[in-house]
Order: structure tokens, then C-alpha cells, then sequence
């Protein structure tokens, strides 16, 4: 997602590949934050209750095979892709899981907030200049 945010800001676009280079720790930095912002507001007041649960899943063999097939599935495919491979018990905790409303909540909470920043200009300058030296005006990150 930082690339894809390089990519399409002329000003970091512009950047000698080194800079672009550094660039990606604070657009990654200030992404990834607003993702955590977006996560917490989406899971609400006992958003602590549904990450708990998600952590002792995601421990279990089912749970490994949801982390590592989440990222490259779509809704309808993400059951059957961390199923492939299970066996009965762990499909079936999988299955469990995935119909729980702590699943529910959390993939809802994806989709709660914008994934990039509205004041993304204004977040990015300072950090950009603190660690890779790069001096934008936040007008010039827009």
C-alpha cells in the first residue's frame, strides 16, 4: 500500500528511488495507524473481547491457515482456501470460527474507516523530513 501511494503522489514519485526507498517506512508507519484507528473504532467498546478471540484462534492450526490464505481471498473463497489442507476437527473449528460474530465484527471493522487519510498531506510532511530528509510542503504531497 505504501507503493501504491508513491506511485500516485507526483511529489514522491519524483523522488530519486533512494528517497522513495525511505519514503516507504513513514507512508507504511502512517497507513498502517490509521488501519489500527479504523480497526479499534469498527470493533467498538469491547473491541478488547473480539481481539482476545482472535488471538486464541489464530494459535490453532484453523487459525494459521486463516492468517495465511486471509490476505489473498476474497469473501467467498476465504473458508475454502484455509480449509485446503485441514483436517476434519480443525475444519470444522474453522467453520466455527468464521460464523462466530467476533469474525464478523472484526472483518466488518476492515471496512469501517478510509484506508488512507484524508489529511494524508498534512500526517506525511513531518515524518518525511524527520527520517529520510525529504522536504514537502504538505500541498505538495496532495
Amino acid at each position: 500500500m505504501a507503493s501504491l501511494v508513491i506511485d500516485s503522489t507526483p511529489a514522491l514519485k519524483a523522488l530519486p528511488d533512494a528517497e522513495q526507498a525511505c519514503a516507504q517506512a513513514p507512508v507504511r508507519d502512517l497507513l498502517d495507524a490509521q488501519f489500527r484507528r479504523s480497526i479499534i473504532q469498527g470493533l467498538g467498546s469491547d473491541g478488547d473481547a473480539v481481539i482476545a478471540e482472535w488471538s486464541r484462534f489464530l494459535a490453532t492450526p484453523a487459525g494459521k491457515a486463516l492468517s495465511t490464505t486471509f490476505a489473498n481471498s476474497t469473501p467467498d473463497n476465504t473458508e475454502a482456501k484455509a480449509g485446503a489442507g485441514l483436517a476434519g476437527a480443525d475444519r470444522a473449528q474453522l467453520a466455527a470460527f468464521m460464523a462466530s460474530p467476533a469474525y464478523r465484527r472484526m472483518v466488518a471493522s476492515f471496512e469501517s474507516g478510509p484506508a488512507i487519510p484524508e489529511d494524508l498531506d498534512a500526517q506525511l510532511a513531518k515524518p518525511l523530513q524527520d527520517q529520510c530528509r525529504i522536504a514537502l510542503k504538505p500541498e505538495e504531497i496532495s
